[in-house]
C-alpha cells in the first residue's frame, strides 16, 4: 500500500465501467419509517432469557389473577356461606389490599434484586391460594362470617395480597433493568399486552374445568399455574442470566452515553468554527452595531420612562397640596 492510498484528500478512483463510486449515507439520515416500527419488535425478540422469563410468568399470572377474581365472590357465596354483600367485600379486600401493598413493596425489588423478589412473590401467592382452596378439605362449609373457614380464607387472601403487592413492582423493575433505550418502550407495552392476553384465557379454560370439577377444581388449576410461574423464574431467570442481562444493558448505556458525549463535543466544535468564521465578516460587524443600537434605544426608553414617572409624581404631589390648601 502506497502513502497516496492513505491520503484522505485523494480523489476516489472511478469504478470500472464508468459507474460512480458508492456514496455512504449521511450520518444524520432519517431512518425508514417501517424500520422504526419493526425494529423494536426485533430488539425485543433478541432481548434474552431474562426478559422472556418475566413476560411468560406475567402472562400466566394474568390467567390466574383474573380467573381467580371472577370466581371469588361466588366462592364465598357457595362455600364459605357469605351473602352477596359480604362476598363482594372480600373481593374488595383483595383488590384494595394489593393496591396498598404495592405502595409499601414498591422499592423492595431494587434492594433485594428482581429474581429474589419474584420468587418470594410467587411463593406467597402460591401459599395464599393453596390455603384458600385447601381449607375446604379441613373446615366445615357454609358456616358464614367468623367461621374457621372464613378466617382460613382471610389468611389465604393475606398471602395473595402480600405476594401480588410485591410481584407487580418487581415485574416493572425487571423491565427497567433488563431493557435499554431500544427495547424499554416495547418491553413495557409487551408486559401490559401479555397481562391482558392472559386475562382473556380464563373464559376458555375455566368453564370446562368448572363443569367437571366445580370452582375448587378451577382454583386448584390456578394454584398449579402459580407453582409453574415459580418454577419458570427459578429455571429461566438464574443468577447468571440476570447478571448477564444487567451487564449487557449497562454496557449499551455506557456506549450510548459515550456516543452522546462525543456528539455533543462535535456539535460544540462545529458551533465554535461557525462563530469564528462569522466573526470576521461584515455581517457579524453589522449585527454587533445593530445590537448596540438596540441596547442604546432600550436604555433611553427606560430612562425616559423613569423621568416621566418622576415628573408625574411631582405634579400629582403639587396638585394634592394645592387642593388641600383650597379646601
Amino acid at each position: 500500500m502506497s502513502p497516496d492510498d492513505l491520503d484522505p484528500k485523494k480523489e476516489p478512483e472511478s469504478v470500472p465501467g464508468g459507474a460512480e463510486p458508492p456514496v455512504p449515507p449521511p450520518e444524520d439520515a432519517a431512518p425508514h419509517p417501517l424500520k422504526e416500527i419493526v425494529q423494536p419488535f426485533i430488539d425485543l425478540v433478541h432481548a434474552g432469557r431474562a426478559l422472556w422469563a418475566v413476560n411468560s410468568t406475567y402472562f400466566i399470572e394474568g390467567i390466574v389473577y383474573f380467573g381467580w377474581l371472577t370466581l371469588l365472590a361466588i366462592f364465598f357465596n357457595n362455600f364459605v356461606g357469605l351473602n352477596d354483600l359480604h362476598a363482594d367485600w372480600m373481593v374488595s379486600v383483595l383488590t384494595a389490599g394489593i393496591t396498598l401493598a404495592m405502595l409499601f413493596f414498591g422499592g423492595v425489588a431494587d434492594k433485594i434484586g428482581v429474581r429474589r423478589a419474584l420468587l418470594i412473590a410467587f411463593f406467597l401467592m402460591f401459599v395464599g391460594r393453596f390455603i384458600i382452596v385447601g381449607s375446604l378439605k379441613i373446615f366445615p362449609l357454609n358456616q358464614g362470617w367468623g367461621s374457621p373457614l372464613f378466617y382460613a380464607c382471610l389468611l389465604g387472601l393475606l398471602g395473595v395480597v402480600l405476594g401480588y403487592g410485591l410481584y407487580q413492582p418487581a415485574a416493572y423493575t425487571a423491565i427497567r433493568e433488563f431493557c435499554d433505550e431500544r427495547t424499554s418502550a416495547m418491553g413495557y407495552a409487551m408486559l401490559y399486552a401479555v397481562m391482558n392476553l392472559g386475562a382473556a384465557v380464563p373464559g376458555f379454560i375455566s368453564p370446562p374445568v368448572r363443569h367437571a370439577f366445580g370452582i375448587p377444581g378451577v382454583f386448584w388449576l390456578y394454584v398449579g399455574l402459580t407453582a409453574l410461574s415459580f418454577i419458570l423464574v427459578l429455571v429461566l431467570l438464574t443468577k447468571r442470566v440476570q447478571k448477564r442481562a444487567l451487564d449487557v444493558v449497562a454496557e449499551y448505556r455506557r456506549v450510548h452515553e459515550q456516543e452522546g458525549v462525543e456528539k455533543d463535543k462535535k456539535q460544540l466544535e462545529e458551533a465554535k468554527e461557525a462563530k469564528a468564521k462569522l466573526k470576521g465578516s461584515k455581517k457579524y460587524l453589522m449585527l454587533n452595531w445593530l445590537q448596540g443600537a438596540l441596547l442604546v434605544i432600550s436604555l433611553s426608553a427606560i430612562a425616559g420612562g423613569l423621568v416621566f414617572f418622576l415628573v408625574t409624581l411631582v405634579k400629582l404631589h403639587q396638585y394634592i397640596v394645592q387642593g388641600a390648601v383650597i379646601f
